[in-house]
This record gives structure tokens, sequence and C-alpha cells, in this order.
């Protein structure tokens, strides 16, 4: 996984105001975020 913000911490608020705002998926762990890949690809 690799880090969105380096060093910086986000509260809970911020990540999910951010979140929707993005094109890709982010996970939030810790006040880190990071860069998450897909689910399964459809038949």
């Amino acid at each position: 996984m690799i880090a969105v913000k380096d060093d910086l911490k986000m509260s809970p608020e911020e990540f999910l105001a951010w979140e929707e705002k993005q094109s890709l998926r982010y996970e939030y762990l810790n006040g880190y975020v990071y860069a998450i890949t897909g689910g399964t690809l459809e038949s």
C-alpha cells in the first residue's frame, strides 16, 4: 500500500469528505490514507 499524504494525518470526517471527490478507492487506517485496488472483475 502507498500512503497518499506523507506524515499528515486526517480525521475520519476529513477523510470521508475528501474520499467522495476521488476517482480511485482509498482506505483509512489510524489517520493515514492508502490507495487500494478494486474488487473482482465482472464475468
